[in-house]
C-alpha cells in the first residue's frame, strides 16, 4: 500500500523539527517520555493479620500473589521480601548453591530509596519459583528511620547492581505502616 500526501503536508512549518511533523510521532514521543520516567506500580498498602503474625503488604488489590513488598514481624527485627529490579540476573554478592536449581546470592549490597533518601541493607537473593528472577530478602530494625520515611514519602524503590526497580507509590501507606509497627511491638 502506498501512502500519498498532498504536497503541503510534506512541508513542515518554520521552527518545527521533522520529529514533530506527525501527530502520531508526538503521541509516541509523549508515551516514551512517560515510560522513561519509570511508572509506579499499581496497588495499595495493607496490613494482613495472617496466621503467623501480621504482615505489611504492597500489591494489587484483587490478587494475593501479585505483591511487590512484604514485611513480617521477627524477633527484634522486620523481615522484608522484595522482587529484584532485574529479574534476569544478580551479579553482586557471593554465590552459593540454592537447592541445586540456580545460584543464590548472599551478602548482597542493596539500597532502599524513599524519595531519593537511601537506606543500605545487606540482602540475600533467592530464585523466585513462579515468575523466574529473584526475590530479595533482608532484615530491618523496626526503629529504623526508613519506616518514618515510608509513612511520609512519595515512592519506594530497591537498587541492586546499579539498577533501581519499579517505584512503589507510598500514598496510603501511613496507617498500614503505623499499625504494622505497633503490631510488631515497636
Amino acid at each position: 500500500m502506498q501512502w500519498t500526501f498532498p504536497e503541503d503536508a510534506r512541508r513542515r512549518p518554520r521552527g518545527v523539527t521533522a520529529a514533530f511533523r506527525s501527530p502520531f510521532r508526538k503521541a509516541l514521543l509523549a508515551a516514551a517520555m512517560l515510560l522513561a520516567a519509570g511508572p509506579a506500580h499499581a496497588g495499595s498498602w495493607r496490613l494482613n493479620p495472617g496466621d503467623s503474625g501480621p504482615s505489611l503488604v504492597f500489591g494489587a488489590d484483587d490478587a494475593e500473589e501479585d505483591v511487590s513488598f512484604i514485611a513480617q514481624c521477627g524477633k527484634g527485627r522486620i523481615e522484608v521480601t522484595y522482587p529484584a529490579p532485574d529479574r534476569a540476573s544478580i551479579k553482586a554478592g557471593e554465590e552459593k548453591a540454592c537447592d541445586g536449581l540456580r545460584p543464590c546470592r548472599e551478602k548482597l549490597p542493596a539500597t532502599l530509596l524513599v524519595d531519593g533518601k537511601a537506606t543500605e541493607v545487606v540482602a540475600t537473593a533467592q530464585p523466585e519459583e513462579m515468575y523466574g528472577g529473584y526475590e530479595i530478602h533482608f532484615a530491618l530494625d523496626p526503629r529504623a528511620p526508613f519506616w518514618a520515611s515510608v509513612k511520609t514519602g512519595q515512592s519506594l524503590s530497591l537498587k541492586i547492581d546499579g539498577a533501581a526497580g519499579e517505584r512503589l507509590p507510598l500514598k496510603g501507606s501511613k496507617l498500614p505502616v503505623t499499625s504494622f509497627l505497633a503490631a510488631c511491638g515497636k
